[in-house]
């Protein structure tokens, strides 16, 4: 039947599991919540179903997912392919994930704790249950090739170099998504390109000849457009001010900020129905959101010089024409106009899928 290999994507929101024979995609199963409620939504060729599950199935989805590979006929499966999101220059290649590979994820565990938190929890339950390879396919990859200023921090470049503090960007399996269907849609790749990825977490990228030029999130994922609990761009100063008066931790601001912070609703869809209904909050957030957006799309059509598409990707992107509308509107002067604007589907399975068959064929 040849390799069987499943892939997990854990996002902030939700996490989304899909499993191949053979390069064959037999299911995908995305678990998430909505309304303090928790569902399973599970999709292949020949069932589609969504359904709402407990908590602790909700906690124990790793179970959930071989419960449902068992009930195929799968008693083992050849490979995983995990997603991650970590900084530090080990992480700007895909690897197998061994035991080294672990300690370097606890190591970087507090900076980027909305994802590798949950990652390190994942792979030690799926270890109970399979003696499968445990493949990283990095969010980081994409954006290897920025150069030069882009990396960097105004901070002495030794000590940048030295301990690794440089802007690593992520969202890079999604964005690699996205180039590859507009290349395999216009045959030839435009030259520049900004890919708004909006979704729980959101970052804004600038591709130029097909590669990474610079992009919004940088050491860590908390830098540049705020999310659902994140805070984005902030005054270190602030944040130390905050820290003292609030006598908070850092996590406030991965967990505390963002949409959740300025509305107390994380899931942007709470807060698009707020803002319908007139709530102030969400109304001033969105604006607030949409006004970051535009600042770093107008800052890389200048880095760029100039813009031949605007793609809009991730769960609010593809999906909210109002945050579109907001975000493009008073954008003409860059000739931003219906026929540049792209709405692209990721599908972060299939390149995942691609590079552990690669891994496993070193």
């Amino acid at each position: 039947m040849g390799k069987k290999i499943l892939t997990v994507n854990l996002g902030s929101m939700s996490k989304k599991y899909s499993f191949y024979t053979n390069n064959n995609r037999l299911f995908d199963l995305k678990i998430y919540r909505l309304d303090n409620k928790y569902f399973a939504y599970f999709f292949s060729n020949y069932k589609k179903e969504n359904k709402e599950i407990s908590i602790k199935e909700f906690y124990n989805s790793a179970n959930y997912v071989f419960k449902i590979l068992n009930n195929f006929g799968f008693e083992f499966v050849d490979a995983i392919g995990f997603r991650v999101v970590a900084p530090g220059k080990y992480f700007l290649n895909h690897k197998r994930i061994d035991n080294n590979y672990m300690k370097k994820l606890k190591y970087y565990s507090e900076l980027a704790p909305l994802h590798i938190k949950p990652l390190i929890d994942e792979i030690l339950k799926i270890r109970k249950l399979t003696n499968a390879k445990f493949f990283g396919i990095s969010d980081s990859v994409f954006h290897s090739n920025i150069q030069g200023v882009a990396r960097y921090y105004a901070i002495n470049k030794n000590i940048s170099d030295k301990l690794e503090v440089l802007r690593y960007g992520y969202h890079g399996i999604a964005l690699q998504s996205v180039i590859n269907q507009i290349k395999e849609k216009y045959k030839k790749l435009p030259d520049k390109i900004i890919v708004c990825h909006l979704g729980g977490g959101s970052s804004i990228t600038c591709i130029k000849n097909g590669k990474s030029f610079d992009t919004s999130m940088g050491f860590t994922p908390l830098e540049g457009i705020f999310g659902s609990s994140r805070c984005g761009d902030i005054d270190l100063n602030a944040v130390n001010y905050l820290i003292k008066k609030l006598s908070i931790k850092q996590d406030y601001f991965n967990y505390e900020t963002g949409f959740f912070g300025l509305t107390g609703f994380s899931d942007l869809r709470d807060v698009l129905d707020l803002n319908n209904k007139g709530n102030k909050n969400a109304i001033f957030a969105l604006e607030l959101y949409s006004y970051k957006i535009k600042k770093y799309i107008g800052s890389y059509y200048a880095a760029m010089n100039g813009l031949d598409f605007l793609v809009f990707s991730g769960a609010v992107g593809e999906n909210s024409q109002f945050v579109r509308t907001l975000v493009c509107k008073n954008l003409e002067a860059l000739g931003i106009n219906p026929n540049k604007i792209l709405v692209v589907k990721t599908d972060e399975e299939k390149e995942i899928i691609k590079e552990v068959n690669k891994l496993m064929n070193l």
